[in-house]
């Protein structure tokens, strides 16, 4: 197995006076996918704001193998999303600021991290579209590629279908396996629908008013397989 790029052991975060996540303990390696699911407010979205270091634990300790630039993150996409006045290629080239200073201006290597991104998802021929022109789908691809041009260790996607049609839902999906087989990466996907999830997908967190419930872990494709087993399934 390959090294862990975050483990989290007991953390615990309170807000508000409600606690959103209670003892929480998990790691994620490399070359693991792993999908995340919970009712709302079951406190998935703490969970990836903490690994990303935007939300503090109130007690235990989150470690992380990774340095500046390490993580990425998608989103959902949602309505207005395309409102900035950029073209496609600029937009994914934010990405790179995760990597450097952004007055230190763009490099020879940060143009070939753009370009290498925006080929992965298909979207050499958008390049200079404005992206308050692409689709949904189109838009989460370069949602991807910004992440993919930060060159990640590890990639969180917090629901990155829901507010796409079935089409652009099946093909980001491939999309997304693809990234994964292709990449040196750990991904963790929040998601509350089985047909979005690839059949990549190793490992399963659930999450239940702030309590990891259950942890799975099954081989590659063997997920949803004829015997209608997920693998070993730990309750914790």
């Amino acid at each position: 197995m390959d090294r862990d790029l975050v483990q989290f052991d007991k953390v615990s975060v309170a807000l508000a006076g409600r606690q959103v996540l209670e003892s929480v303990s998990f790691s994620l390696a490399s070359g693991e996918f792993a999908v995340l699911r919970g009712t709302n407010g079951a406190g998935k979205t703490t969970l990836i704001k903490c690994i990303l270091g935007t939300r503090r634990a109130s007690s235990g300790t989150i470690r992380r193998a990774y340095g500046k630039g390490g993580a990425g993150y998608v989103p959902q996409v949602h309505p207005g999303a395309t409102a900035m006045p950029l073209q496609v290629r600029d937009a994914v080239a934010i990405g790179r600021c995760a990597r450097r200073p952004f007055w230190r201006g763009q490099q020879t290597e940060d143009a070939a991290a753009v370009e290498k991104a925006l080929q992965t998802v298909g979207l050499t021929a958008l390049a200079q579209r404005p992206i308050r022109m692409l689709s949904g789908g189109e838009m989460q691809k370069l949602q991807l590629a910004r992440v993919l041009a930060q060159d990640p260790q590890l990639l969180l996607l917090d629901e990155p279908t829901a507010h796409l049609d079935s089409g652009s839902r099946q093909a980001f999906v491939e999309l997304l396996e693809h990234v994964f087989c292709s990449h040196s990466l750990a991904v963790l996907m929040v998601t509350h629908d089985d047909h979005t999830v690839p059949g990549c997908c190793n490992r399963e967190f659930i999450l239940d008013k702030g309590c990891l419930t259950a942890v799975s872990r099954f081989a590659v494709g063997s997920r949803n397989g004829d015997d209608g087993h997920r693998g070993e399934l730990a309750y914790v």
